[in-house]
């Protein structure tokens, strides 16, 4: 019985023994602590065929053994086997560090996207390890529109024109020009423009005379060239232009004196205005005022004149000749003024040496002849009348005396 008990105990120890000896060591402790801390996709919203670039961060934890080799990420679509973009041989990661890995891929579909990135590190011990992280990327048709608007100076010299991209895609080579009547008159150039921004420049418009000007803008979107066209009514002032106003003429002595106003209809100064009596047959300047310096006038203002001249029978209309600077250019105009009436004003038809014509009315001018014919027509309405009252009144008393 003894012998037995023996047997078995040595058994039992070979078991135990056998045990302990084949107890393997931990296994975390050695194990790369390795983790895909994030993936970034720029541009957020891509578009069918542009370039998207998917940062891949892996991180080796504090807690890792030792520095691990980044040996390859690539990304897949999920489930599928189609790769968007690979790299490898990225370098090692020490504990505690991180590295930045960017993917590069295009998508020529519309529409969400699944994706998983796949990381492969190898520890210090030789043995692989592969990790891996799903994103998902939302991919949009391509949106090229874009639209114009322009400011311009208050002098109309220049304008401010903007390019405002209302697209999802850039708008890039962006040429802006100019024109009037299909003739460009300036071209310039705008920086790209981004998604819901805009861009501006300055077009000169100094030689433009024009009321209207066309701006358009070409640019390259979504590898296509487009363009771009607005017309703008120019916030132009009118140029100052003088007319004259008002215009009276009135007989003085063997003249004609023509007098009235010299208004500015435009919108900017008139400066040096000079207004003479113009060259015709049988209308002759005569002093005080053969021509008459007005000086400045301001936008939509006016200032008083007077000419004189003396006229030959038969003369109707005096030319009248105003010359004035705008903006440092000498405009000259002809206006024709009507004389016909000037007889109603004081006697036109009074004779130059002072004898009576034969006016209709008898005259009653001041063109210092008597203006009729005969004893009554020298006296005038007035003296007539008187007159007639005494020839009646003695008229009266002789009545009265012949019936005493």
């Amino acid at each position: 019985m003894s012998g037995s008990r023996l047997l078995a105990g040595l058994l039992v120890l070979a078991v135990l023994g056998v045990g302990v000896g084949t107890v393997p060591p931990p296994a975390a402790a050695d194990d790369p602590q390795v983790r895909i801390a994030n993936v970034s996709v720029s541009p957020d919203t891509p578009t069918t065929g542009e370039p998207v670039t998917l940062d891949v961060e892996i991180a080796n934890l504090e807690s890792s053994a030792g520095a691990v080799d980044v040996t390859s990420v690539h990304v897949r679509t999920s489930g599928g086997v189609d790769r968007h973009g690979q790299t490898g041989e990225i370098g090692y990661v020490a504990p505690g560090g991180s590295v930045e890995v960017p993917l590069s891929a295009t998508f020529e579909e519309a529409g969400t996207h699944f994706l998983t990135v796949y990381v492969s590190v190898r520890g210090a011990d030789g043995v692989q390890q592969a990790y891996q992280y799903p994103v998902s990327v939302e991919v949009e048709e391509p949106v090229t529109t874009a639209d114009l608007s322009a400011t311009t100076a208050a002098d109309g010299e220049s304008a401010r024109v903007t390019l405002t991209n209302y697209g999802n895609v850039n708008a890039t080579a962006v040429s802006l020009s100019a024109a009037v009547d299909d003739e460009v008159v300036d071209r310039t150039y705008v920086p790209d423009v981004a998604p819901e921004s805009n861009g501006t420049a300055t077009v000169d418009l100094s030689g433009v005379r024009s009321d209207a000007v066309t701006f358009t803008a070409t640019y390259t979107a979504a590898d296509a060239e487009h363009s771009v066209s607005r017309t703008v009514e120019l916030d132009r002032p009118v140029d100052g232009e003088v007319r004259l106003t008002g215009v009276e003429t009135v007989p003085e002595g063997a003249a004609t004196r023509i007098q009235g106003d010299a208004a500015n209809l435009g919108g900017t100064d008139a400066e040096s205005v000079l207004v003479r009596v113009g060259a015709a047959e049988g209308v002759t300047p005569v002093a005080p005022a053969r021509e008459y310096f007005v000086g400045g006038i301001e936008a939509s203002e006016f200032a008083t004149f007077e000419l004189t001249a003396t006229l030959a029978s038969g003369v109707e209309s005096v030319p009248v000749e105003i010359s004035y600077l705008v903006d440092g250019e000498r405009v000259t105009t002809t206006q024709t003024v009507d004389v016909s009436a000037a007889g109603s004003l004081g006697g036109a038809g009074a004779n130059a040496d002072g004898s009576g014509g034969s006016g209709a009315a008898g005259g009653d001018g001041a063109g210092g002849g008597s203006g009729g014919s005969g004893l009554l027509g020298g006296l005038g309405g007035v003296a007539l009348g008187a007159i007639v009252g005494l020839v009646v009144v003695a008229g009266l008393g002789l009545v009265r005396r012949i019936r005493g």
